[in-house]
This record gives structure tokens, C-alpha cells and sequence, in this order.
């Protein structure tokens, strides 16, 4: 949480998302949380015009430390190592269901098909579907919870530190926060 001149804030990155996550899995955030968006504040600064990333950790990399982004490096290499896992076992099963007919071919296929655009291979997709899974946090963490927690301690920390910083550049030209307040207002509305 960040405390402001004017108000308390709950900050997270990209709120819409995890607003709607939380609603997912059932835990919705209390009304009485005055939640705020870390992104709003990038888009509302000149950090969204600069062309670079307004992610968190690319922010944490121009505003805190060059090293912002050691956390997600890891975890997205974790997540590269379970893929690479589940990827050989989906490639050996398809080639026990083909033989070694085309396996190549009808993986690359599988992997740039397009959503509901019919194929010859439907069948056979619908089946890779269910034995082939890409890694998702939560496989990361049910592998290494020690590292998920880790790599969640730093967002948190990173969040609060770019929300320190952009929160006053944003009050220089916007003393009252309209814009800002108005936009996370309509979180709960657009999640």
C-alpha cells in the first residue's frame, strides 16, 4: 500500500487483471479497498511515451535498478524448463500415435494453428490439447513454490517502488488526481 497527501492506495500492475483473477478463484477484492493501478500511472506519466515497456519490471529497470528484471528472467526460464519437459513428452506421444510420419511438421502446425479455423488435423489437435500444456505460474510454483514467492515478493516491492515514483510525477500536472482516481474507479467495472 502506498500512502499519498490525499489517500491510500492498494497498488497493483496491470489491477484489471488480478482484479478479475481474484474474482476467478472466488476472493474478490472488498470494496472498501481503494485499489489503484500501477500501469495508469505509467500511461498517465511520460514513462508511456518514452516507447519503451510499461510492464513492471521494465519500469523497475528505468526507475529502481538495471537489475529489475532478474526475477522475471528466472521464473520465465523456469517456465522454459517445464515447457521444454512437457514438449518432449507431447512429441514422443505423438510420434507412438504417428509413427514417425511428420512429426515435425504437424507439431509446427499444431503450435501456429489458428483459433477456430478448421483443419485436416482437428482430431489430432484436440488430442495434443489434451496431453500437451504450456507451464503456467502456477506450475512454476507447484515445482518451486520458494521461487514463486520470491519472484512475488519482488513485484510487490517493485510496485510500491514505481508507484512511489510516478505517483508524484503524475500529481505535478495533475494535482488532484482526477484522471487517475476516474480510471481506477472503472477496475472493477472493466474487470
Amino acid at each position: 500500500a502506498l500512502r499519498s497527501a490525499k489517500l491510500d492506495y492498494v497498488f497493483a500492475h496491470n489491477a484489471k487483471y488480478d482484479y478479475n483473477m481474484m474474482l476467478n478463484i472466488g476472493k474478490p477484492i472488498p470494496k472498501d479497498i481503494n485499489y489503484a493501478d500501477s500501469l495508469v500511472l505509467a500511461r498517465l506519466t511520460d514513462y508511456a511515451d518514452s516507447g519503451e515497456g510499461i510492464g513492471l519490471s521494465s519500469l523497475g529497470q528505468k526507475l529502481i535498478h538495471p537489475d529489475a528484471k532478474f526475477a522475471s528472467k528466472v521464473i520465465k526460464e523456469h517456465l522454459k524448463k517445464i515447457d521444454a519437459e512437457r514438449y518432449r513428452a507431447a512429441k514422443a506421444e505423438l510420434k507412438d500415435r504417428l509413427g514417425t510420419r511428420n512429426i515435425g511438421s504437424i507439431w509446427k502446425a499444431y503450435k501456429d494453428r489458428v483459433p477456430f479455423v478448421e483443419t485436416e488435423h482437428d482430431e489430432l489437435f484436440d488430442w495434443l490439447d489434451t496431453i500437451y500444456k504450456r507451464a503456467t505460474y502456477e506450475d512454476s510454483y507447484k515445482e518451486k513454490p520458494d521461487l514463486m514467492l520470491n519472484y512475488l515478493a519482488d513485484d510487490l516491492v517493485l510496485g510500491m517502488l514505481v508507484a512511489e515514483k510516478l505517483l508524484p510525477v503524475l500529481q505535478v500536472v495533475d494535482n488532484e488526481l482526477k484522471t487517475f482516481n476516474r480510471e481506477n474507479e472503472l477496475i472493477e467495472v472493466v474487470a
